[in-house]
């Protein structure tokens, strides 16, 4: 599974097997860093969830990022878009990128 930057309330509550709710309670506790979008719409990070997951299962919600791999995927694909593009189209590509909340 190639696991997304962020996550929606629902989305988190269905990687993690529990309820909306439960997830929202996490929220307002601070168990679980997010971005407010709307009265009960959040945004969740990967990093965050992952975290959250650990800490309420015991286990990685994603074993396979433990190692690193999701950051060198990302490594990777900034330096191949480098290298197919000028200077001045990969400013704009990674300014698009960061604003997107994708990073």
């Amino acid at each position: 599974m190639n696991p997304k930057s962020t996550y929606r309330v629902e989305e988190a509550a269905e990687l993690c097997r529990c309820s909306r709710r439960h997830i929202l309670e996490a929220i307002a506790q601070g168990l679980l860093e997010a971005s407010r979008l709307g009265k009960d719409s959040y945004q969740i990070s990967l990093y965050s969830l992952q975290r959250f997951y650990r800490q309420e299962r015991g286990e990685d919600l994603f074993p396979d990022l433990a190692g690193g791999s999701h950051d060198q995927a990302v490594r990777d694909m900034f330096e191949a878009i480098s290298d197919i593009t000028s200077d001045q189209e990969f400013d704009q590509f990674t300014k698009d990128f960061s604003h997107s909340g994708s990073r």
